[in-house]
Formats: C-alpha cells, sequence, structure tokens
C-alpha cells in the first residue's frame, strides 16, 4: 500500500492538476465498471431473482473495485506505466460507482417505475387504482393497456416498448437529475461550514483513504494492506460469514448467529411489552461503529433500551398499543425534522455569507465543487422547478411545498449523520415518514380539505421519494465524494462533472435495465416474485391499496401519534441545548434519532452496544494511542464483511442454481 501511496505526492502537498486526457480515461474505466454492474444486476438480481444485487450502503463493491484498481495500477507501473492510474484518478472512479450505483438500483429508480405502472395492470373491483390513476396527469405515466401488460407479464418477443415510455422517463429522468443537482447544492452550502465548525472526519471514507495511504487513523509503518492487525480483522470477518453461509446449507455446523431472537426469555410478566427484542451481530456495522463518535454509540443504544423499559411500563399501565409504543418512528420523525431546522440555523451566518458572495460573484474556496453563485442559485432554481413541476402536474403547492420542506430536512440530517457518523445504514432515516406525517396530523379527510382527493392521491404518487429517500441517499454520497475529491485536491472542474456524470448515467442505466427485465420476464415475476413483483413493487401497491382504503372511507387525524411526532420535535432541541450547556452529557441527539428512527427493532443498536464496550475498554486501558492503533483491525472486519458477503457472496450465490438460496443469506 505504501508503495501505490508513495507514486503520488502526499495529502498535503500541491500537485498539478488531472489532465483532460487523465480525466477521460477515468470516466471512461468508471463508464465501463458501471454497465457491468448494472448488466449483472440484470441478469442476476432482477431477472434471476437469486441474489439482492449490490448493496448500495456501505458501497461494497465501489471499495473493491477502488482496490483492485490501485493494486493494478501498482503493477502496471513496471510494466507499462502509461497505463498506471493516478490515484486521483482512481477516487474519481471510485466516487462516481457509489453515487451512481444506488441511483439505478433499489433506493433510485426501482422505486419510481412500479408508481409510474402498477395502477393499470392490477386495478380491478376489489380497488380504486383505476380511480387513482386518473388523478394522474397522462404524459407522466403510459395508461396504454397494450403496453403496461408485456411490461407486468413479459412480451412474446422480450422487445421494450420504448416508443410509449420515452416521454415518462424523459420527464421523470429530468425531474430525479434536477433533485440530485439540487441536493448539490444544498450540501455544499453546509459542508464546508460543518467541516470549519467542528471537524467532522467522514468515517465512511477512512477505507478508501487507507488505501491510498491518506487515512485520518495511522497505522503500522508497513502500510495499511500489510497491516497484520487489519488482517486479523479480516479473517474474523470472512470466518464468521463463512459459518453463517454454511449453517444455512447444514444447520448442524457451529457458528455465531447472526441475529437472535430474545422473545423466547421475554415471555412472561410485564417483560412482554419489551418485544419485540433482537440481538445482531454484524461484523461489518461493529467495525464502522469503532469510528463513530463515543456519545453516538452510547445514545443509541442506551436510548433503545430506555424505550425498551418504557414499553415495559407502558404495558403494564396499560397503555401499549401492540408493539408500537412508546412510537419510536413518530418521535424519530419529529426529532429528524427539529434537526434538521436545527442544523439550518446554525449555518444560517454562514450561508447568509455566501448569499453576499454569489450576488457579487466571489468565490473562496469553500463552496467545492461549486462556486457561491453556482450553489446558491442552483438551490433557488431547483425549489421553484419542483413547485413548478407540481403545479403543473396537478399536486397542490397546499401540499407540496410542505411535503418536499420535509424531504429537505431528512436530506439534511442524513447527511449530517454521513459525515459525523459514517455508519453504514441504507436505513438511517425513519423511512416513509415523511408522507405518513400528513396523515397523522391530518388524516385523509384533512388532507382532501386541503388538496382535494387529488391532493391524497398525490402524496401517494410521490411516496417513493419518502419510502426509499433517493434524495437523502444521493445526498450522502455526494458529500462523501466532494469531501474525499477535495482531500486529494482534485479541480473542481473534474468533480462537478463527474457528480453530474453518476447522476445522469445512474438514471439512464436505472431506466434501461429495469425496462429490459420488464419486457424480458415481467414485472410481476421479476426478484424472484410470484405474482407481484419484487419488495418495490410490492411495497407501492400495498400503498395504492391503502390508498383506496382512505378514498372509500376517508379516516381522522391521529392524535395519539401527532402527540409523539411533537414529543420528539421537542426532545431533540432539548438534547442540544443540554449537551451545548454540559459538555459531558452523554446523550447525541444523532443517537436519540438512530435509535429510534427503524421503529421497534433496529437490527444495529447491538452492534453499537458492542463497538462502544470494546471502545471504552481500549480507551480506558490504552488511552488515545491504543485506540488509533487498533483502527486497522476494526476497518479490516469491515473490508472482510464487504468482500466476503458483498461481493464474494454476492456473486456465488447467483451463480448457483435457482432455488438452492432464497432470502438474506
Amino acid at each position: 500500500m505504501q508503495e501505490m501511496a508513495s507514486q503520488d505526492t502526499t495529502a498535503g502537498e500541491p500537485r498539478t492538476s488531472l489532465t483532460f486526457g487523465q480525466a477521460a480515461w477515468a470516466f471512461g474505466l468508471a463508464l465501463l465498471l458501471l454497465v457491468a454492474a448494472n448488466l449483472f444486476v440484470l441478469r442476476y438480481d432482477l431477472e434471476g431473482g437469486r441474489s439482492y444485487g449490490i448493496r448500495d450502503v456501505p458501497p461494497a463493491l465501489p471499495w473493491f473495485l477502488l482496490l483492485v484498481l490501485l493494486l493494478a495500477s501498482a503493477a502496471a507501473r513496471r510494466i507499462a506505466p502509461r497505463l498506471a492510474l493516478e490515484r486521483r484518478q482512481a477516487l474519481l472512479i471510485f466516487g462516481l460507482l457509489a453515487l451512481a450505483i444506488p441511483i439505478s438500483g433499489f433506493m433510485g429508480v426501482r422505486s419510481l417505475l412500479p408508481h409510474l405502472s402498477l395502477l393499470q395492470y392490477y386495478q380491478g373491483p376489489d380497488n380504486e387504482f383505476a380511480r387513482i390513476a386518473a388523478h394522474i396527469p397522462d404524459h407522466l405515466i403510459p395508461k396504454d393497456p397494450d403496453v403496461i401488460i408485456p411490461a407486468y407479464e413479459g412480451s412474446e418477443s422480450g422487445t421494450v416498448m420504448w416508443a410509449p415510455w420515452l416521454g415518462p422517463i424523459g420527464l421523470w429522468g429530468g425531474f430525479m437529475l434536477a433533485l440530485g443537482l439540487g441536493t448539490l447544492c444544498w450540501i455544499t452550502l453546509l459542508r464546508n461550514y460543518w467541516n470549519r465548525s467542528e471537524h467532522l472526519s467522514y468515517p465512511m471514507l477512512e477505507l478508501p483513504r487507507q488505501f491510498v495511504g491518506a487515512g485520518v487513523y495511522g497505522h503500522s509503518d508497513r502500510g495499511f494492506l500489510r497491516d497484520p492487525l487489519m488482517w486479523l480483522g479480516f479473517a474474523l470477518a470472512v470466518i464468521f460469514h463463512a459459518g453463517d453461509i454454511l449453517k444455512y446449507f447444514n444447520p448442524s455446523i457451529p457458528a455465531i448467529p447472526g441475529r437472535t431472537d430474545l422473545a423466547p426469555l421475554l415471555t412472561e410478566g410485564p417483560l412482554r411489552h419489551a418485544l419485540p427484542l433482537r440481538f445482531y451481530i454484524s461484523p461489518l456495522t461493529m467495525g464502522a461503529a469503532y469510528l463513530v463518535p463515543q456519545n453516538v454509540l452510547f445514545s443509541v443504544w442506551a436510548v433503545y433500551l430506555l424505550y425498551k423499559v418504557v414499553a415495559v411500563i407502558g404495558g403494564t399501565m396499560g397503555v401499549q398499543a401492540g408493539d408500537a409504543f412508546p412510537f419510536y418512528q413518530e418521535q424519530a420523525t419529529g426529532g429528524y425534522i427539529a434537526y434538521g431546522l436545527l442544523l439550518i440555523w446554525a449555518a444560517r451566518k454562514h450561508i447568509a455569507r455566501l448569499w453576499r458572495m454569489a450576488v457579487h460573484a466571489r468565490r473562496d474556496g469553500e463552496t467545492y465543487p461549486l462556486t457561491p453563485r453556482l450553489a446558491i442559485f442552483g438551490v433557488i432554481g431547483v425549489g421553484l422547478f419542483v413547485l413548478g413541476w407540481c403545479h403543473v402536474n396537478g399536486f397542490t403547492l397546499k401540499l407540496a411545498a410542505p411535503y418536499f420542506v420535509i424531504l429537505l430536512l431528512y436530506v439534511t440530517v442524513q447527511a449530517r449523520i454521513r459525515a459525523e457518523t459514517g455508519v453504514p445504514l441504507a436505513w438511517d432515516y425513519p423511512f416513509g415518514t415523511q408522507k405518513t406525517i400528513f396523515q397523522r396530523v391530518l388524516g385523509a379527510e384533512g388532507i382532501m380539505a386541503v388538496g382535494g382527493e387529488r391532493g391524497l392521491v398525490m402524496l401517494s404518487f410521490y411516496s417513493w421519494l419518502a419510502r426509499y429517500n433517493y434524495l437523502g441517499h444521493t445526498a450522502a454520497f455526494q458529500i462523501d465524494d466532494v469531501t474525499l475529491w477535495e482531500e486529494q485536491r482534485v479541480l473542481w472542474r473534474r468533480a462537478l462533472w463527474f457528480v453530474v456524470a453518476a447522476l445522469v448515467l445512474g438514471i439512464a442505466l436505472g431506466f434501461a435495465i429495469h425496462l429490459k427485465a420488464y419486457y424480458d420476464w415481467g414485472a410481476s415475476l421479476l426478484q424472484g416474485g410470484a405474482l407481484y413483483g419484487g419488495a418495490n413493487t410490492q411495497v407501492a401497491r400495498g400503498e395504492y391499496i391503502n390508498l383506496s382504503a382512505e378514498l372509500l372511507a376517508p379516516g381522522v387525524r391521529d392524535a395519539t401519534r401527532t402527540k409523539y411526532i411533537i414529543l420528539g420535535f421537542v426532545l431533540v432541541p432539548v438534547l442540544a441545548l443540554v449537551r451545548k450547556s454540559f459538555l459531558r452529557f452523554p446523550v447525541h441527539p444523532l443517537g436519540f434519532l438512530l435509535a429510534t428512527c427503524y421503529g421497534p427493532t433496529p437490527y444495529y443498536w447491538s452492534d453499537f452496544f458492542l463497538a462502544w464496550i470494546a471502545k471504552t475498554l481500549v480507551l480506558v486501558l490504552g488511552g488515545a494511542g491504543s485506540y488509533r492503533r487498533l483502527v486497522p483491525l476494526f476497518l479490516g472486519m469491515v473490508l472482510g464483511s464487504a468482500m466476503a458477503y458483498d461481493v464474494v457472496w454476492m456473486i456465488v450465490r447467483a451463480l448457483l442454481p435457482e432455488g438452492v438460496v432464497r432470502g438474506y443469506v
């Protein structure tokens, strides 16, 4: 690894800019790898149903490809130096892949397409799908049965009917691109303020930094890939996953369980009200959590277990509501909105200064990879575009404006979580609540009083943005990418064009492979589905089934859940104020949000607990030096888990005969 890093100047020294040819070479390789990744998803995830595709968070495949590129370049320098990549080229490729792959997959295009097409296919006398579709403008969705039926059942020839789709996917592709550019402008306004005022470390970037010899945390003089502690952590993760996989095929093989349900221990007396309660072990999450601030780690498991105690007390007193009490996600909803507002308020002077710079066309390097004018007017322009889009397409601004403001606040918090904690969690937000908050606070009756029946329909039509949070994931990868590229002094124009290219390519390839799979196999059978398709299609259908019920019998506001939304909205600023007044106060607002956002069964709380114990013992017994020295051990766990499970096993399980592997194994 030192050999790879030594070919370039160190991170702190000036270096010449990448030439156009070097940037073009990097882009060509990135495009080739992105196309290959999408073809894999098409063949083995969508059509074959034997793989859960390429994981978005953490970016395991981009990590792997970055490592391969760096190792190959180190070898090429001895054989064909002209083919070797400079490390900034490799990091540009990594960043493009990390951003583009989720957009073309589960969290992006795959979540949108079912909302555009299933109403026409599944409409019948037992639902109100035809009534719902009547409220959606014809130019946004194809409504011809001759187009939709082959898409859901597969066409005889497998030919994609591009002509009727070009209009809708062109419009939605432009909409997604505008949203992606808007998140880039928005996080640009906040990122440098966070970095300067709070010195955030971006822990998820530590692996690529270590790969190029620019890690924030120290390691032995041998370099990261030659550090025995790294390989020890790597081996531990591989052994863990190997045992888990082998046990799936032969239950008699001993293995450390990745998930232990504690229900058998809590069936009697009031303790049953603590259910569901599960203990998870993930080497990847545990290893990454070692770099998370200690107060965040403590807050996640402590708040979660405290709320289980509250659930027991509530159940004993007769105030239980299934497993919902104490309404985790409702509190997280209010908390996310409040914390987003707090983050914007804290940066208000910085944003005002950037506004003045934008007006006078000045820049001082604090809005990389944009100019202040591009960042400020980009946010304003995209905001006006979204409002105009909603107005033209029948989504009343009385509902659309607050809906997209809430989405923006969630984006702000997710970007902050990525920058401050780097936790490798795809579901680090209370999914779907950006939309359901309207149902909780207003009820279907209240929504229709504000926006009519079409307003209620449009909230469900745009619910894919809330459930799978295309905006939040895009912003999180953008803030990582531009931070990494700025550290390596990539020219801002190069960085900007690679972000734009990632957005365009991710969207275009996403539509291409999904429509190809639709007409080859049928959307109702994709990802191993028997009638209602994969998870994204099932979720979209469930959304419209619930909407049908609301149209027939509109519900009223949920006063109880609204109170808990307000409670979360109040609790988070109180926690922030107490932390500001008492620096040693152990509960962090982000920890509270992570503890509650996934509902009663967050799959990461126990990993945070184990990482907190390990980190506490290391700091108490060995101090900061030992903590830094053990970073390669835990990063090795992250790398080993990502390579063994998210790369090697992903490929192996895709190649196994159909039906051999089912579930999330």
